[in-house]
């Protein structure tokens, strides 16, 4: 009965939607049940609605920029009214919406400045504010992480280095900037904000909630062979996912936007 009201009625984005959120429903039952002993009701609950609010935000806007990056800083806006806003979140919220790349114009100046995307739009929103606004996050235990704190910037300075083998220096800072939004910013906002077993639990129970949503969409998309997300990266840059397939049956993706 859904599918005959969707398929004949609503637009693709809408129709996509409906299923996504029906879809994503008992996940999250589920994953309350699974993570009682670990999330506070009202935390699970911001987590739940910050969720279903960057799903909708993402099938209802047709430009990332004009509504969708104005939802998500409304949306941990509200995370941070409620006190929860912490590294867990980020890892429910990137699995939300596929990692579709937005090229950030130069303004007539360069080409671009980099691309954007769901994960680098949270770093930067989400991430960095935890990074910079507890000073002794920062400098906790400082000795402790000296050679890890090294190893990761000097992997990020290297691979954006190789960079100028095939391009300019415009690019390698371009290359230098992703690189740090990708990397860089989720390892020091990790590693200085999980301080005890507890948050690491937290942690690794924020990766069930965000991933069950996608179990149960990706086992919908070979049952009827159709990728539900592949209307967002149509809207924002007019390309849609490849539909795959491994011995007959649709390689699901979700929002990963790749099997």
């Amino acid at each position: 009965r859904l599918a005959k009201l969707t398929d004949h009625v609503m637009p693709d984005n809408i129709r996509s939607l409906v299923y996504v959120l029906v879809l994503s429903a008992p996940a999250f039952y589920i994953g309350r049940r699974l993570t009682a002993s670990l999330i506070a009701p009202r935390e699970f609950s911001v987590w739940r609605n910050a969720w279903f609010a960057i799903t909708i935000a993402a099938f209802l806007s047709d430009s990332f920029f004009i509504v969708f990056a104005v939802a998500v800083a409304l949306i941990c806006l509200y995370a941070r009214a409620a006190h929860v806003v912490t590294v867990a979140l980020f890892i429910v919220l990137l699995f939300a919406v596929p990692l579709v790349n937005i090229t950030v114009s130069g303004f007539g100046i360069i080409n671009a400045i980099f691309d954007i995307n769901n994960g680098r739009l949270l770093a930067i929103i989400l991430l960095l504010p935890i990074l910079l606004g507890k000073h002794k996050l920062v400098h906790r235990n400082v000795g402790n992480y000296a050679m890890p704190d090294l190893l990761a910037v000097g992997y990020v300075l290297l691979i954006s280095a190789l960079e100028y083998r095939r391009s300019e220096i415009t690019n390698v800072m371009r290359a230098a900037m992703m690189n740090s939004l990708d990397l860089l910013v989720p390892y020091f906002a990790f590693s200085r904000a999980i301080t005890s077993m507890a948050d690491f639990r937290k942690v690794m129970a924020a990766f069930v909630v965000g991933m069950l949503p996608l179990a149960i969409i990706g086992v919908f998309e070979t049952a009827r062979h159709w990728h539900l997300y592949s209307v967002i990266p149509y809207s924002w840059v007019g390309w849609g996912v490849d539909y795959g397939q491994r011995e007959g049956l649709l390689r699901a993706s979700a929002s990963s936007a790749h099997p």
